[in-house]
């Protein structure tokens, strides 16, 4: 089969979306299909994409395809796609879609309706009534103006869950798949000793921390885990907090500020975004990663934490029952007091947080590695076809 992913960046800043799309398709390409992924960046753009595709086992042999589009008309260009895919002798069978507002990813649907292909829009929580209640009168137009047939013509919406498809407060009349994210078990290397990351940013003074790693921005509610932070340092004063990811809209000032005003600059620390062999490291020396998303799709930085035995804590908005159901974790309730007693109780009881870090891993070997989630969306696409 040949599958053509859409994304309208590869760039690893802007979180985790250009892992997933790179990762089922490695997954796909691995099966013996015929993968390419069209993004919007240009061929500069490679010396920050082809880190990222370093880093998953196979990725140096993915195919990218760059739009280069500087204007939204090029973007929404069906010849300039066209004439793009021509340039590669590739006609794709179906096209799976990452993201909705991104006029890369109308300009594809575009496109396929014009040639008769089908295709599969993966909106990553884009479509959930807490991300449209968001600059709400905007996004009102543009569904009713751009994004309305796109839907009704799609072969099916890709949902990471079904908490996501119950959310969905456009799915009526609209098929949809249950397809999660991956991760590639070669990818966790072991090998990296404890202490690493400890090494390398000295001003932990080696003291244990709990972890927050993925994008800088208010859906997050990095303001909550802050909040919970305080209450759990009074009772574990030597505990910090690292804050790991890229800044997303200035949210770092604003985060910045708040620990300023809480005087806990020496306790908490921003170090900016981890990849690769630093990432690791952050998990591997971490007591419990936190996630307390105020809304979320589904998170490879929660997977790629049980991936390395790391107990979690999350809130109950990042749709991921399975970490509840299975003991690899605590699911929580969105308020600081709730927050601050689960990461407590873990502190309190190590072999308990020990167990769930090994839950964890085992629920990923069984449920959510990347060659499982290739073969269901091959067999969704086929479903459909």
């Amino acid at each position: 089969m040949k599958i053509l992913h859409v994304i309208s960046s590869m760039d690893p800043s802007t979180g985790g979306p250009p892992a997933v799309a790179a990762g089922i398709a490695i997954a796909q390409q691995k099966l013996g299909h015929d993968v390419y992924i069209l993004t919007n960046d240009t061929p500069e753009a490679e010396e920050v994409i082809r880190p990222l595709l370093e880093s998953l086992p196979g990725g140096n042999d993915i195919k990218l395809i760059y739009l280069a589009s500087k204007f939204m008309w090029q973007s929404l260009s069906v010849k300039r796609i066209e004439s793009k895919l021509a340039e590669k002798g590739f006609r794709p069978d179906v096209l799976h879609l990452h993201g909705l507002w991104e006029f890369t990813v109308v300009g594809a649907s575009r496109y396929a309706r014009s040639q008769n292909i089908p295709y599969v829009i993966r909106p990553f929580g884009m479509l959930n009534f807490w991300s449209l209640g968001q600059k709400r009168l905007k996004k009102k137009l543009a569904l009713i103006w751009y994004y309305k047939r796109m839907l009704r013509s799609t072969a099916f919406l890709h949902m990471l869950n079904k908490d996501e498809a119950d959310a969905c407060a456009l799915l009526d009349h609209i098929d949809f798949e249950v397809i999660p994210n991956g991760i590639f078990l070669e990818q966790i290397n072991n090998e990296i000793p404890e202490g690493t990351f400890h090494r390398k940013f000295p001003e932990l003074e080696n003291k244990p921390y709990l972890l927050y790693l993925s994008r800088l921005h208010h859906v997050k509610g990095i303001d909550y885990l802050i909040d919970a932070f305080v209450k759990v340092n009074e009772k574990f004063p030597d505990l910090r907090l690292v804050v790991a990811g890229p800044d997303s809209g200035n949210y770092r000032m604003e985060i910045q500020s708040r620990i300023e005003k809480l005087q806990l600059g020496h306790r908490i620390h921003l170090v900016g975004p981890l990849y690769s062999d630093d990432k690791k490291a952050a998990l591997v020396d971490a007591e419990i990663f936190c996630l307390t998303s105020r809304s979320e799709g589904f998170s490879m930085a929660i997977t790629e934490a049980m991936a390395y035995s790391c107990p979690v804590v999350i809130s109950n908005e990042c749709h991921f029952p399975e970490v509840a159901q299975f003991n690899a974790g605590k699911v929580i309730p969105l308020d600081a007091q709730s927050i601050a007693e689960g990461i407590i109780e873990y502190l309190e009881n190590p072999e308990v947080a020990k167990a769930a870090g090994v839950a964890g891993r085992r629920l990923i070997e069984d449920s959510f590695t990347w060659n499982q989630i290739a073969l269901k969306a091959i067999a969704a696409y086929k479903k459909y076809l």
